[in-house]
């Protein structure tokens, strides 16, 4: 923007002459706000607090599906909808039923009262309530790598009686033992070939394989159905 301003200029003690001087008077455009950098600043601090905000009402709304007791089920009563409804916690759910995962046929392994969380432990499936654990040492042709919850044969071959030309035939103890683990460290001496495994048996199975645990002869276990 221009302008004219006025001088004076002295030229004698008597005369004074006017004159005029030509001055620029500079004026900066206005700038847009949206390129402001504390506007902009401003907003990425509203946008992360809303962003914050709704995740933390989201995870408090958030949970994992679990069955519940809706009334006392005494050891051995079948689990169903009539006594277990789904419902979400907010909890690790790692030792808990999850929402469509319990078992066909489930059964409490022990009372549950009204309103507990199902645990995986409380729960069992009907078959599985006639069978137990039992640790055994078995001789030499089980491989290692077979994995866990593969059937099993169990065979007693009993010793020779002294004097006798022949051996016993071996005896089936059980048809359907499952293989639940290898058991080591167990500071029970074995002697060499031997393994020792924790099987699950069914009751019917137990009084012959404690039998022939305290006789004097060898027990076999043998894959079922594995070339």
């Amino acid at each position: 923007m221009c302008g004219y301003g006025t001088s004076a200029e002295k030229i004698s003690h008597d005369v004074i002459v006017l004159t005029k001087k030509k001055t620029t008077v500079r004026v900066s455009a206005k700038k847009s706000f949206w390129t402001d950098p504390r506007f902009v600043m401003g907003v990425l601090l509203i946008a992360l607090s809303i962003a914050a905000t709704s995740y933390l009402v989201t995870s408090a709304r958030s949970g994992i599906a679990v069955y519940r007791a809706t009334t006392t089920i005494v050891e051995g009563q079948p689990i169903d909808a009539t006594n277990s409804a789904v419902v979400e916690v907010r909890l690790d759910a790692d030792a808990y039923i999850r929402g469509g995962e319990l078992p066909p046929e489930a059964v409490a392994q022990r009372t549950i009262v009204e309103g507990e969380l199902m645990t995986r432990a409380a729960v069992i499936n009907s078959e599985d309530r006639n069978r137990r654990h039992l640790v055994m040492t078995v001789g030499e042709g089980l491989p290692d790598t077979t994995p866990s919850g593969t059937a099993l044969e169990l065979w007693f071959v009993a010793d020779s009686p002294i004097g006798a030309t022949q051996r016993p035939a071996p005896e089936q103890l059980a048809s359907n033992a499952i293989l639940i683990r290898f058991v080591e460290d167990s500071g029970v001496m074995s002697r060499q070939g031997e393994t020792r495994i924790e099987v699950l048996l069914n009751n019917a199975d137990i009084p012959q394989v404690l039998a022939a645990l305290n006789a004097s002869g060898k027990l076999a276990a043998v894959p079922v159905g594995r070339s």
